[in-house]
């Protein structure tokens, strides 16, 4: 320990020589040359939308309508937001390019730097690319349930004005969406509600017609329950097998989603789908014997009756989509009407007052001992050096001769 102790008093000028010229290499750096960056942020709160009326008519007749499938992928099911596709909108080329359109970033130094090299053709696309590698957006997790978007530039005003333009583009991107969406749902089921019109109007001239031409045949009180009963029951059917299918592709989804694999949720989730597509299994079999025995009953009548049975079952059936399609047409224009917001800004971002690069404290303190450390480094070298030269032969030739 004494060893060490001299060793340091006697090379301590070395050390803090080092240490000195070290911190003062970082300080002018710091000071002087590194420009300084400024992180803004602002913070989403994610509100949760409630299920659209429109899913009930998805999910009770789908097989009726034959752009209904790609009409879900729109949305059909609600107008929920998910964090996922608002993290990707926000990391997205075209949000930065609307961004870019009101905010001018080639003022910035290391940003002119960046595009002296480049063509002038190249300019906007690297704008949009540095834009992007500035921008920071974390997800609610456990810690903090909200949706933070940072943004990171060598000017304080700029960085907050530049994030708060990003929530605005965001809101005006999103609300063109829904209201492209709901236009979208409105139309297609407006147009669904006129071709279900002229089927019931086919439904019933076919009918009408056939009673004027056979005025003498008509059915009885517990024949016309029976037709009503299988109108219902094919409803019913079709909504057993929508069901079904909805079932089947949420199984399909976690089988195929190795991040919904490893869920903690994902075994109960199993269990409770393998249980749902057991029971509606049993459900649609129970419907398909009990319309196949309804079809066994209206076959016993004559001709011309089970041809009137089958006219009336149709009208019926159609009578109902009908009328369930006008309550839709009616919830959906609403829902048109009404303003959905996905999310709402609860933390404004604000000019910072410090720059949050560089760490001037951090970048002093790591340099000043790194410089110590490698003073200490650099006089051992030379006590090595020294002490070997000493003892040396020729050294202790050249002390002989200086004696003598």
């Amino acid at each position: 320990m004494l060893a060490y102790l001299r060793f340091i008093r006697r090379y301590l000028w070395l050390i803090l020589l080092s240490g000195l010229t070290g911190t003062g290499l970082a300080a002018w750096l710091v000071f002087a040359v590194i420009t300084p960056s400024y992180q803004a942020q602002t913070s989403l709160l994610i509100l949760e939308q409630q299920r659209g009326g429109l899913a009930q008519l998805a999910s009770r007749f789908e097989s009726q309508f034959e752009m209904l499938p790609s009409l879900r992928s729109l949305g059909m099911s609600g107008s929920s937001a998910s964090v996922e596709d608002l993290v990707s909108i926000l990391r997205s080329r075209r949000l930065a390019e609307q961004v870019l359109t009101k905010v001018e970033l080639r003022q910035l130094p290391g940003v002119q730097r960046m595009l002296e090299p480049l063509p002038p053709a190249q300019h906007t696309p690297a704008l949009n690319k540095y834009l992007r590698e500035q921008l920071t957006v974390q997800p609610p997790d456990a810690r903090n349930g909200t949706l933070r978007v940072r943004l990171e530039l060598p000017d304080a005003e700029l960085a907050a004005r530049t994030a708060n333009l990003y929530i605005s583009e965001l809101k005006a991107y999103t609300d063109n969406l829904l209201q492209r969406e709901q236009s979208l749902q409105l139309r297609y089921l407006e147009s669904q509600l006129q071709t279900m019109e002229t089927t019931l109007q086919k439904s019933e001239d076919a009918l009408l017609r056939f009673q004027q031409k056979h005025r003498t045949v008509a059915l009885d009180t517990e024949t016309q329950a029976l037709v009503e009963q299988m109108a219902a029951l094919e409803a019913d059917t079709l909504s057993a097998q929508v069901a079904l299918q909805a079932a089947q592709a949420q199984q399909r989804t976690l089988d195929q989603s190795p991040a919904l694999a490893l869920s903690p949720d994902s075994t109960q989730t199993r269990s409770q789908l393998e249980l749902n597509l057991a029971g509606l299994r049993q459900r649609q079999q129970a419907l398909q014997s009990a319309r196949q025995r309804y079809q066994r009953s209206l076959s016993q009548l004559p001709a011309k009756g089970l041809e009137l049975a089958r006219l009336e079952r149709d009208l019926s059936l159609n009578n109902q989509l009908y009328l369930l399609l006008q309550q839709q047409v009616q919830a959906a224009r609403l829902e048109a009407a009404r303003q959905v917001e996905l999310f709402q800004v609860l933390d404004p971002a604000i000019a910072p007052y410090k720059p949050s690069k560089p760490l001037k404290g951090l970048w002093l303190a790591i340099s000043g001992i790194i410089s110590i450390a490698l003073g200490i480094a650099l006089a051992a070298v030379y006590d090595y050096t020294t002490r070997m030269q000493k003892e040396s032969p020729h050294h202790a030739e050249t002390d002989l001769f200086h004696s003598v």
